[in-house]
Order: structure tokens, then sequence, then C-alpha cells
């Protein structure tokens, strides 16, 4: 009985972390936007603790076109009505 519970856990887990179909295009025209004069050098996302694949983090890397530094920079995302949306849109939504 343990096992079956221990496999059922698991396996609910599983279906809600793969679940998450978020649009990384979203992300990145929202960046381009923000840092227009940035290249991204690496992009990754995940889901906010405990959202059930309604809301993600997503973290870029990138360098400024007139520096050779690397920068970083978080963005947060909400699913609202089948949508990626900011997180400001998502607050002024609330409002």
């Amino acid at each position: 009985m343990n096992k079956l519970i221990i496999f059922l856990s698991c396996l609910s887990i599983f279906t809600v972390t793969s679940c998450c179909n978020f649009n990384e295009q979203v992300a990145i025209d929202e960046f381009a936007l923000i840092k227009p004069d940035a290249e991204i050098t690496s992009m990754s996302w995940q889901e906010c603790s405990g959202t059930f694949c309604e809301c993600v983090y997503v973290y870029f890397e990138y360098n400024n076109l007139d520096s050779e530094s690397t920068m970083d920079t978080t963005l947060q995302y909400w699913l609202v009505d089948d949508s990626w949306i900011s997180r400001k849109e998502y607050l002024d939504r609330k409002n």
C-alpha cells in the first residue's frame, strides 16, 4: 500500500511539473522591449512554487551590446485566460 501511495504521489508531481506549456516567445518579446540594447546569452524558466503552472519565473543572462560583462534579470509571468501575461499586467488586472 505504501509503495502505491508513493508511486501515485510521484506520478502527480511529475504530471503537474511537466504540464506547463509556457510560451517562451512572450518572455523573449518583453525582454527585447525592456532591454533593446542587449543580447540574450541564456534563458531558463521554472514554475513559481505552489502555483500549479499558473505562474513562471524566467531567468535571463544577457550582454549589453556596448559591454562584455554578463548581466542577469528575472521576469515573472502568469497564465490568465489561456494567455501568459507579465507580472505588471497581472497586478493591473487584479486592481
